[in-house]
């Protein structure tokens, strides 16, 4: 995984961001993103092409979400199931956008990530999307300044749901105890204090 490219590609999107506030609408993000996007849930799908969501599950080859791509017109299509818990969606969307963002799609053949037997690329896309979505989502030193110091701190401040709190909790555990500051660190802290919006 390339974290350090995904961190900057992080860096990038909160330096484009208006304000920054949290817990982060990664709809809202849109706008940043120098690429033509629409969301729509897996239930506006089915409506719109008469199908079930059921359907339209199977055709993204995930129950969580997918993002789709039409390289001709170089635009791009993120579908969710809205049937999700609202900080499931939260990641799901910012996942789905660091493919996006950091370019994914259009590296590889087909209009979408799914499993293939390009199974290293795929596992590697995966990563970094996640990466991608931590860091956007509940970035480790923005924890740290705004003295967070529990999984219910912030599932409550970040949005995200009790499984990934209590990852993104553990995960701040770690790093604190073995913090090393980083430029991509005090880039964070410098556009945070500046457009924070409580």
């Amino acid at each position: 995984m390339r974290s350090v490219f995904v961190q900057r590609k992080v860096l990038e999107l909160y330096q484009d961001m208006d304000s920054v506030s949290y817990p982060i609408q990664p709809e809202l993000l849109l706008q940043c993103i120098p690429k033509s996007c629409r969301i729509l849930s897996y239930q506006e799908m089915a409506e719109v092409t008469g199908c079930t969501v059921q359907d339209v599950a199977v055709l993204c080859k995930s129950n969580s979400g997918a993002t789709h791509y039409d390289p001709d017109t170089n635009r791009y299509l993120i579908l969710y199931n809205a049937e999700m818990n609202a900080g499931r969606i939260r990641w799901t969307l910012a996942h789905e956008i660091g493919h996006i963002y950091i370019g994914h799609l259009e590296v590889i053949e087909g209009a979408e990530i799914a499993y293939n037997e390009q199974r290293g690329f795929y596992d590697q896309f995966e990563s970094e999307a996640d990466y991608f979505a931590w860091n956007l989502l509940a970035p480790l030193p923005i924890l740290r300044e705004m003295g967070i110091r529990s999984a219910s701190e912030i599932k409550a401040t970040y949005g995200l749901s009790n499984q990934a709190a209590a990852l993104q909790f553990d995960r701040y555990t770690k790093w604190c105890r073995g913090h090393v500051k980083t430029a991509w660190e005090n880039g964070m802290l410098r556009i945070f204090r500046s457009k924070y919006m409580a």
